[in-house]
C-alpha cells in the first residue's frame, strides 16, 4: 500500500463537503458479457468484478452490489464490513440453490462516508475482517459527542481504489492476487509481475468460502481529494502515470471516467472495465438536501450498458442499480448523521502474540500455512476451470472446459462435442482453430463454432456441359456394274446329272 499521512487541520467542516462523481462500465473489446457491476450513490461507491461460469460472474457481482446497497444503512465502518460479509453469504446461498452457479465469485472495493473514530483518521495497515477482535475509542455507549465524518474503504480481491491529492496518485488498496502477494514478499519484482501467466489468480474473493477477510481503512475527508474505484480492466491496460495525467487534465469526474474507459479500450480492452471517479468538494453555505439510496445514472454514448440482472425469480428484488449511463444529477450532499454510539474499528488479530502466551506458536503457524495453501488451491482451481476453449479431438471440433495445456493438476476436459469436423472447414479456419481460442462461457464457445461454420464459403455449382451432336453415319456407295454377290446356300452342292450317250 502506498500513501502518506497529510495534515488536514485547515479543512472546512465536513457538513460543508459534498461529493461529485461520474461512473462508466463497459464490456471491452474482447468479452461478450459484462460481469462488472457498479453502485454510486451519495456517500457510497462500489465496484464489483464478477467471475466464474456461464452467467455466474455477473450474478455474483449483482448480488454483491444489491447486498451492499441494502445493508449499508448506518454511517459506520462496522456496518460497511458487515455489508460485505452479507454479500458473501448471499453469493454462497445462491450458489447452493443453483448448482450451475457453483464456483461463482466477485471482487469488491467500496468507498463510504462513515463516522470517524476519536483519533484523527489516517491510512493504517489494513485491518483483516472475518473474526478479528474489535477495539474502539473510549467513552462507552453514553458518549454524547457528535463524531466527525471520514471515508472508509473496504476491499476484497484485486479491484482498486486510488486517491489523487496534491497532483499525485496513490494506490490505497492492496491486490489480493497471487502475483501481487509475491511482489509484496519480495519474491517477484514489479517488472516480473507484468505479464506473469498467473497474474489473474486471486487469493481472496467473495463467494469462495463462508468466512471472508475484508481489508478496511479510514481516510480523512478533505476537500480537493479525488478517488478512483476501478476493476482490473483499467489498470491492466492503463498505467498509473496515465491515470494521474488524465485526472490532472480532466476535472469533471464524468469526463475523467469516460476518458479512462476509452483509454483502456484503445489499449486492447481485453476485459470488462469499470471506473468511478469521485471528487470531494466544498459545498454550499448550507448542506444540500440529499436523496440517499438513489444511484447516479450517467448515459454515455458509445459505451455498452451492463444492465442489472433480473433476479426476481431467485429472491425478492432489492432496490439497487448499477451506476452508468445518463445525465442525472452528479452532485449530492454529505448529510451529517445524528449522534450514535462510538464506532468500533476492526483491527487485525495478533495471532503470534496469542500463540506465544499459550505456547502454541507452531500450531498457529501450521494453521496459517494450511489456510494459505487452501485458499491458493481454491484460487488455482477457480482459475483453471473457469474457462472454455475450442480445440480438435481427432478430426472433430470440441469445446473443452479448462485452460489449454492445463494448470497444475487441473487438465482440460471435453465439455461438448460439436459434430463439426476439420473437413467441414477451410484450411485457414482449421489453422485458426489450432490456436485454441478461449471464452469465459460455454455459450460463447458454442457461438464461435457456429460462426466458423457460417464463415465457410458455399461452393458454386459446376455448369453442366452441353453435349455435342453426334455426326450422322456416312452411307456406303456401291459402284454401278459391280457384281452382285452370289449367295451360296448352306449344305452340300447339288450334283449335276449328265445324260449318258445312247449306244
Amino acid at each position: 500500500m502506498s500513501g502518506a499521512r497529510r495534515d488536514h487541520g485547515g479543512d472546512p467542516p465536513s457538513d460543508l463537503i459534498r461529493f461529485r462523481w461520474g461512473s462508466v462500465t463497459d464490456v471491452g473489446r474482447v468479452r461478450h458479457v459484462n460481469q462488472d457491476r457498479v453502485l454510486a450513490r451519495d456517500g457510497l461507491f462500489v465496484v464489483a468484478d464478477g467471475m466464474g461460469g456461464h452467467q455466474g460472474g455477473e450474478i455474483a457481482s449483482q448480488l454483491a452490489i444489491e447486498a451492499i446497497d441494502r445493508s449499508f444503512t448506518d454511517a459506520e465502518l462496522r456496518r460497511l464490513v458487515d455489508s460485505v460479509r452479507t454479500a458473501n453469504q448471499d453469493i454462497l446461498r445462491e450458489a447452493d440453490n443453483e448448482p450451475e452457479l457453483a464456483g461463482m465469485g466477485t471482487t469488491l472495493v467500496g468507498l463510504a462516508l462513515v463516522e470517524a473514530s476519536a483519533a484523527e483518521p489516517t491510512i493504517p495497515t489494513p485491518a483483516i475482517g472475518a473474526d478479528a477482535p474489535v477495539a474502539g475509542p473510549t467513552g462507552g455507549d453514553d458518549d454524547p459527542s457528535n463524531p466527525e465524518l471520514c471515508l472508509a474503504v473496504a476491499n476484497v480481491g484485486d479491484s482498486r481504489l486510488y486517491r489523487f491529492a496534491d497532483g499525485e496518485l496513490a494506490q490505497i488498496t492492496e491486490d489480493h492476487s497471487l502475483v501481487e502477494e509475491l511482489v509484496r514478499s519480495g519474491r517477484l519484482s514489479p517488472d516480473e509481475a507484468d505479464g506473469h501467466p498467473q497474474r489473474n489468480i486471486l487469493t481472496r474473493a467473495l463467494g469462495v468460502g463462508p468466512d471472508v477477510q475484508v481489508d478496511v481503512w479510514e481516510l480523512p475527508l478533505s476537500a480537493g481529494d479525488r478517488f478512483v474505484l476501478c476493476s482490473d480492466g483499467l489498470f491492466n491496460e492503463v498505467s498509473d502515470a496515465q491515470i494521474a495525467a488524465t485526472l490532472r487534465r480532466l476535472v469533471d469526474p464524468e469526463d475523467a471516467a469516460t476518458e479512462l474507459v476509452r483509454q483502456a479500450n484503445d489499449h486492447g480492452g481485453r476485459d470488462n472495465v469499470s471506473v468511478v471517479v469521485v471528487n470531494v468538494e466544498l459545498g454550499d453555505a448550507e448542506p444540500l438536501v440529499g436523496s440517499p439510496g438513489s444511484p447516479a445514472i450517467i448515459d454515455l454514448a458509445g459505451f455498452s450498458r451492463a444492465a442489472p440482472l433480473d433476479l426476481a425469480e431467485r429472491r425478492a428484488p432489492q432496490a439497487s442499480q448499477e451506476a452508468q449511463g445518463g445525465d442525472a444529477p452528479r452532485v449530492g450532499p454529505v448529510e451529517r448523521r445524528r449522534a450514535r454510539r462510538p464506532r468500533q474499528l476492526v483491527e487485525p488479530p495478533d495471532d503470534h502474540l496469542r500463540a506465544r502466551r499459550f505456547g502454541l506458536g507452531t500450531i498457529a503457524f501450521v494453521a496459517v500455512l494450511l489456510g494459505v495453501l487452501a485458499v491458493a488451491a481454491v484460487a488455482v482451481g477457480f482459475y483453471a476451470r473457469g474457462n472454455y476453449f475450442v480445440g480438435v479431438d481427432g478430426d472433430e471440433l470440441v469445446v473443452y472446459q479448462g485452460r489449454p495445456g492445463g494448470v497444475l493438476w487441473f487438465d482440460p476436459t471435453i465439455e461438448e462435442r460439436t459434430g463439426v469436423t476439420t473437413n467441414d472447414l477451410t484450411p485457414a479456419l482449421v489453422e485458426e482453430v489450432s490456436t485454441e481460442p478461449q471464452y469465459p462461457t460455454l455459450a460463447e464457445a458454442r457461438a464461435y463454432v457456429d460462426g466458423l461454420v457460417g464463415r465457410v464459403p458455399t461452393p458454386e455449382p459446376e455448369p453442366t456441359p452441353t453435349p455435342e451432336p453426334s455426326p450422322a453415319p456416312t452411307p456406303t456407295s456401291i459402284a454401278e456394274g459391280a457384281p452382285t454377290p452370289t449367295s451360296i446356300a448352306d449344305g452340300p452342292p447339288t450334283p449335276t446329272s449328265i445324260a449318258a450317250p445312247r449306244g
